[in-house]
């Protein structure tokens, strides 16, 4: 998915994610860039072992931790 801080990446949806699960032959994939919990769903139907984050737990990126 599209991301404010990866915007040159290539965009792969969801087709993309479940071809890349089948092709990682039974290791885990997870998903990464402009993902949230209500992306959940689709992962898990696609075969995605989870999910990888930034965003979604720190809403402004630019603060300060």
């Amino acid at each position: 998915m599209s991301t404010p801080s990866k915007t040159v990446s290539q965009l792969l949806g969801w087709d993309g994610l479940a071809s890349i699960v089948s092709a990682a032959d039974g290791r885990p994939v997870l998903g990464i860039g402009g993902l949230t919990a209500a992306s959940l769903p689709a992962l898990a139907a696609n075969g995605a072992a989870g999910l990888a984050a930034i965003g979604a737990f720190i809403p402004d990126s630019d603060q300060d931790l």
